[in-house]
């Protein structure tokens, strides 16, 4: 339709404003500029459409991969405090158990006996913790272990440790 419109143009204002032949050479020329100017346009319409269509195909795969990411990232935090939970449970259970360690410690420790005084080589542990014990007068006790304590220093004697364990009956 518009190639028809233009082409009618040139001889409807001749015949109307009696123009000459150099105005119609003009109208033709503005007529090729006219086309030339509109397939110019239509080329880079398409162009820009077919560039929009590959970044529209592009951005789409970019926005699922960022949707991916950002779920993941989700995951990944929900797995990070789920751990930091578990450490602070481990840390908290190991603090009990240690301190636990210590009570017993403790505990099996208020049976001992430490004997301090001079020591001759090749000495019974046993035989002398039994005899201290007869003497202050514990007659009933059973020695379960007794050794020597502590590194031997020409200065000092080394301490003896005896384990009391309970009453024969």
């Amino acid at each position: 339709m518009r190639a028809q419109q233009l082409s009618l143009s040139p001889t409807l204002t001749r015949e109307t404003y009696g123009e000459n032949n150099e105005d119609s050479e003009d109208a033709m020329t503005l007529r090729k500029l006219t086309d030339t100017l509109d397939n110019s346009i239509e080329f880079i319409y398409a162009e820009v459409q077919k560039k929009t269509g590959r970044n529209s195909v592009r951005l789409l795969k970019v926005y699922k991969g960022h949707k991916g990411l950002k779920a993941e990232n989700v995951d990944l935090r929900d797995r990070f405090q789920s751990l930091e939970r578990k450490v602070a449970d481990i840390s908290k259970t190991q603090m009990n158990q240690l301190k636990q360690i210590n009570k017993q410690e403790r505990f099996s420790r208020r049976n001992n006996l430490r004997i301090v005084g001079n020591s001759s080589p090749n000495e019974d542990c046993l035989k002398i913790a039994s005899e201290v014990l007869t003497k202050v007068g514990v007659q009933d006790c059973v020695v379960e272990r007794a050794h020597r304590d502590g590194r031997q220093m020409e200065h000092r004697s080394r301490h003896k440790v005896a384990r009391e364990g309970s009453s024969p009956q």
